[in-house]
């Protein structure tokens, strides 16, 4: 399975340069349906401002910590 090995090449590309940088804009697409009942405005608000931190990844899937008390989740749709 390729992707096992995608998604960890991706999620250390993100965490090199990353890490302890701060999100400073979130641009979002609310119409998409990745966000599925999601209030788009109130994810940017949320994201913005905070820090990255580690990561992990499992498969297609990346979580990387968003300040102290948050993970920001990827789905890699490859």
């Amino acid at each position: 399975m390729p992707e096992l090995a995608e998604g960890e090449f991706y999620r250390k590309r993100w965490a090199l340069p990353g890490t302890g940088a701060l999100i400073r804009r979130v641009h979002v697409h609310a119409d998409r349906k990745v966000f599925r009942g999601t209030d788009a405005s109130a994810l940017q608000r949320a994201l913005t401002g905070r820090a990255l931190g580690p990561s992990q990844a499992a498969a297609k899937q990346m979580l990387v910590r968003a300040g102290k008390n948050g993970w920001l989740g990827i789905h890699l749709g490859m």
